[in-house]
């Protein structure tokens, strides 16, 4: 194997440098210098998911000229391209921010992750393409969002994609389903691995042990179980990421410049109309000021939008004078309403497991050889994976079938202002928002087609259960003492008590799949949290404890598009209010989370953001 991984690894450090080259165009001293105090038709600020979609569109017309501006670096090297490093912490290529101590999980912090890198989370996440179910994405049009449903959005959905089934003795293989009619023959590449774990059919047996929906497709809005797919290139068996899909392949273009590591610091106004952005080269330390003459978008993710917005003066009055900076628009849904997915994790160890398994690659190291040079001279084996691709989603109706009224009553009797941050107090509109959210969430709870659950899985004992509609809402403020630096990230996880309730039904849940006859075949036994922890009481200061963290690595909705008296940021058409040429089109705008991992929703959210700009100037 050694051989073979030198020169690898050589090659990939040649392939690597050129491509790196031509991302960063414009490195050259004099001539970056002259990139970024220049004017252009659209200044993109982030080039992750959202920034490098909208970037392709909006500069398929010649006419128009194009910057994105990127705090991280592009990094074409082995690990942001082969499926098996999915898998693994990124280190170079992530923002790590830590939260404030949640009082509700004893004062512990966590690490809230974020892409720092040319193609942002498409370079950093675990791959899965997956989208939510129809009433998630309902929900943003009935919180007064015209255009915005399912219907809409699956336009886009496809308009991203393209989904290439494998070759009939894969499918034959591994039952693997799929319906063509959810994709299109968009640039990001979706596909199922080569390879699954012997232990996957016993964990569809337990699903249907459990009597739970077989959905064929799992991206078509049904909940149910189903194979989910993964952003990989099936040609070469690598990532699909949005710098491979939506840059590389137009990157000559000469009215699109990309600038990577530079730090956007605010916008330059003039009377609240948007001119231009100061930003700081990391590189050399020198700041500049580029300008705009259509429209500045905003695509740095649901963690720096709105740290950006407020260091702009724009977002809550009192966080803004608090880290000295100037109010230039009073507008108190900047940095709130943050969402995420609180996710935990359990664990079995399987006494009677198969060979290979879910810890072959880690714990044999022959195997983990073999599979490495399989992947290599076949582009096929375990490294054609990352995550797995076995989930269930589910409907709280199905999990907790005789406590799940109960549990929506609870949220619909609720004091609105009770379990929010503290700043909701001072901004009626903050409530009137949230008084909406929770209508829609508490007709969610008593659905059967809203997903409240997820287990993710590819075999073996780890298993990740995630909450799909927190109650709960964080914040993200400008840090008084260090504005420019890392932003004040608050989950307030489990904050709202039902949060609690949803996660005891859902780890409950998790047992009774661990329980069935299906995967008894591997003797499991419970590690995490332990079967002694039975009682409510008892699950619950395990959950304090650590077994729940109030991140699944999925930060959305602290600039919420929703009508400006329900604390909304930005408008149906992405705009900001209070202030003009500003539009946002990143994570950030959901106003529900939704009831999946956010990729493929990210990419349809930019690609209809597009048309959006596009058909605001006459150019659709």
């Amino acid at each position: 194997m050694a051989p073979v991984f030198s020169s690898l690894t050589r090659l990939t450090a040649v392939i690597s440098s050129v491509l790196l080259l031509s991302a960063d165009v414009v490195l050259g001293t004099t001539t970056r210098e002259k990139t970024l105090t220049g004017t252009y038709d659209y200044i993109i600020v982030g080039g992750g998911v959202s920034g490098l979609v909208v970037a392709n569109r909006l500069s398929e017309k010649s006419q128009k000229s194009v910057l994105v501006l990127e705090y991280g670096y592009n990094d074409n090297s082995t690990k942001t391209l082969w499926p098996y490093y999915g898998t693994a912490y990124n280190d170079p290529d992530m923002f790590e921010i830590n939260c404030t101590p949640q009082e509700n999980l004893q004062n512990q912090t966590f690490v809230a992750y974020a892409g720092k890198v040319l193609g942002g989370g498409s370079i950093v996440n675990g791959m899965g393409y997956d989208r939510g179910t129809q009433p998630d994405y309902d929900a943003w049009g009935e919180l007064g969002n015209d255009g915005w449903n399912w219907s809409n959005l699956l336009t886009y959905f496809k308009k991203s994609s393209t989904f290439t089934p494998n070759k009939k003795e894969t499918l034959d293989k591994y039952n693997y389903t799929y319906d063509l009619s959810a994709y299109g023959s968009g640039p990001v590449q979706v596909s199922l691995p080569e390879w699954q774990y012997p232990e996957m059919p016993a964990f569809w047996d337990a699903m249907d042990e459990m009597k739970i929906n077989k959905v064929q497709e799992g991206a078509l809005g049904e909940p149910g179980y189903f194979w989910v797919a993964a952003s990989t290139d099936p040609k070469y068996q690598t990532r699909s990421s949005a710098r491979t899909a939506y840059y590389d392949p137009i990157a000559s273009r000469p009215n699109l410049k990309v600038v990577t590591g530079v730090q956007v610091q605010e916008i330059v106004f003039a009377t609240l109309t948007a001119k231009g952005v100061k930003l700081l080269d990391r590189d050399t330390g020198k700041t500049y000021t580029a300008y705009a003459d259509m429209e500045l978008i905003l695509a740095a993710g649901a963690i720096h939008t709105p740290q950006i917005l407020q260091l702009s003066g724009v977002g809550p009055a009192s966080v803004l004078k608090e880290a000295g900076v100037k109010v230039k628009v009073d507008l108190p849904g900047v940095g709130n309403n943050f969402q995420d997915h609180p996710a935990a994790y359990l664990m079995w160890n399987f006494n009677n497991d198969t060979n290979p398994n879910t810890n072959s690659l880690t714990n044999n190291a022959t195997f983990n050889a073999t599979s490495y040079d399989e992947y290599v001279a076949n582009k096929t084996g375990p490294y054609t994976q990352a995550h797995g691709n076995g989930a269930a989603f589910l409907p709280l109706s199905k999990i907790a079938p005789e406590t799940y009224k109960t549990i929506a009553n609870k949220l619909a009797a609720q004091e609105a202002a009770d379990h929010l941050p503290a700043m909701y107090s001072g901004y009626p509109e903050l409530v009137a928002g949230y008084e909406a959210q929770r209508k829609i969430q508490v007709e969610q709870f008593n659905s059967d087609n809203a997903s409240m659950y997820e287990f993710s899985f590819q075999g073996g004992g780890f298993a990740i259960t995630a909450l799909q509609k927190p109650t709960s809402r964080g914040t993200v403020y400008l840090d008084p003492k260090n504005p420019y630096g890392k932003p004040i990230i608050d989950y307030h996880g489990l904050q709202n008590p039902v949060d609690m309730d949803l996660l005891l039904a859902s780890i409950r849940y998790t047992r009774q799949i661990y329980n069935t006859t299906a995967l008894s075949v591997f003797e499991p036994v419970e590690l995490t949290p332990g079967t002694k922890y039975q009682t409510d009481d008892e699950l619950k200061s395990q959950i304090a404890s650590g077994l729940v963290l109030p991140t699944f690595a999925h930060p959305a909705s602290s600039c919420a598009m929703m009508p400006r008296n329900l604390g909304g940021v930005v408008d149906s058409g992405l705009q900001v209010y209070g202030i003009k040429k500003v539009t946002v089109v990143d994570a950030s705008i959901m106003p529900l989370i939704p009831g999946t991992h956010l990729q493929a929703t990210v990419y349809a959210v930019a690609e209809k953001a597009a048309d959006i700009i596009k058909a605001r100037h006459g150019a659709l």
